[in-house]
């Protein structure tokens, strides 16, 4: 009698189901992974599978995924000054303080007439402030022959001939007593950042509906139901004013490892005082029916 081997038809049927099953989750997987490299592209256009497990067949949503940037700007509300100056002269204490003369071993002269100049364009004692330190090695080649300190100034409802007059006022005091003011910085704030921030989250919505009705235009269909909405998260944690801690960048600390330089933006001698938020906010639109 012949040995064939007949499958049960009721196996068969748990088959089917199981490899259906199957299909539907690897289709998902690739749809998610579709998303995640369109928020990673800068606006480019994709098609996204919307997977209904529980339908008789898989169907699939054709979706357009923009990315829409926006800012907003406010003149500051105040500014940080900072100088970094140096001297052909080893680190002294006596030369931070503000002493009057050099002494004899250091062969260079005092800050005094560099703080006398920012004085003289308007700056209060109060606001003027002198940091010292060995650590301030960043304008050095040589640290042994060679020493820094900080200046940095403090103003409400800054201008930009105000800031102009005084990086220039030191940096005519300093040349005088052979001083060298070798990096200068500001950072700009306002109290609140939130309505900038709003300010800047709408226009980067607006913007993002805007490539995506261009996008479609394009491809010659209907915009259909937004479907996914996200924001770029900011680089630095925000204080309880949604504004972001004002940072110098790491070119600001010269050549030297591990020394330390201006903690804020370099200074731009044209560039207005004003308070800038930008913000990136992703949109994703169902693709509705072409136009007949």
């Amino acid at each position: 009698m012949p040995n064939d081997f007949h499958p049960n038809p009721a196996s068969r049927n748990v088959i089917k189901p199981f490899l259906m099953g199957a299909v539907v989750v690897a289709l998902a997987i690739g749809g998610l992974a579709l998303l995640s490299e369109a928020f990673a592209s800068g606006g480019q256009t994709v098609y996204l599978a919307n997977i209904e497990p529980g339908g008789k067949d898989v169907p699939t949503q054709p979706s357009i995924v923009v990315t829409g940037a926006g800012g907003a700007s406010a003149p500051a509300e105040q500014a940080v000054v900072q100088l970094l100056i140096g001297r052909p002269a080893p680190f002294s204490q006596g030369f931070a303080a503000g002493s009057p003369a050099p002494t004899a071993n250091e062969g260079v002269g005092s800050i005094s007439p560099v703080i006398e100049a920012i004085r003289s364009v308007g700056v209060d004692d109060g606001a003027i402030e002198i940091v010292s330190s060995p650590s301030l090695i960043s304008v050095c080649t040589n640290s042994a022959q060679c020493s820094a300190v900080l200046v940095e100034v403090r103003l409400d409802r800054p201008n930009l001939s105000g800031l102009n007059a005084i990086v220039n006022a030191a940096g005519e005091a300093a040349g005088k007593q052979e001083l060298t003011v070798q990096d200068v910085g500001v950072g700009y704030r306002i109290a609140d950042c939130r309505p900038l921030r709003d300010r800047a989250r709408i226009a980067a919505a607006a913007d993002a509906r805007a490539r995506a009705e261009a996008q479609a235009s394009a491809l010659g269909v209907q915009l259909g139901t937004l479907v996914v909405s996200s924001e770029t998260a900011p680089d630095e944690p925000e204080d309880g004013n949604g504004c972001t801690p004002v940072q110098g960048s790491n070119t600001d600390a010269w050549w030297t490892p591990g020394s330390v330089g201006l903690s804020v933006p370099s200074f731009d001698p044209q560039g207005a005082p004003e308070v800038v938020v930008g913000l990136q906010v992703t949109l994703a639109y169902a693709i509705g029916e072409a136009p007949s």
